[in-house]
């Protein structure tokens, strides 16, 4: 795949988390603070309040949804949130179909 992937111009590869272009300074200066505030560890199963109660009011203001914080959930990781989806969406004896090639973990998922 790699070597197929060589060859396309234009292409953005993140399927290592790897990508060919520099960080924004923007993102790089929220790490920063993140880092000197110590807010740099996993928070709990559902997230960070104020960032969900964020997303409540963004939702409310460009959509028109009526979410409270406490229906949203923000996941430390895309298996995490793959598989709340999949629990939410799915019933014992139901056939999944997944794509190929993938990440790994996403068969436990």
């Amino acid at each position: 795949m790699l070597g197929i992937a060589a060859g396309i111009d234009d292409l953005i590869a993140l399927g290592r988390g790897d990508p060919d272009f520099h960080t924004p300074s923007h993102i790089v200066d929220a790490a920063k603070a993140a880092l000197d505030a110590n807010r740099h560890h996993y928070t709990g199963p559902t997230g960070i309040q104020p960032l969900r109660e964020a997303i409540a009011a963004d939702l409310t203001a460009r959509y028109g949804l009526d979410y409270g914080p406490d229906e949203i959930v923000v996941t430390a990781g895309a298996q995490e949130g793959i598989m709340l989806t999949m629990l939410g969406l799915c019933s014992p004896g139901d056939e999944v179909l997944i794509t190929s090639p993938r990440f790994t973990s996403y068969d436990s998922a």
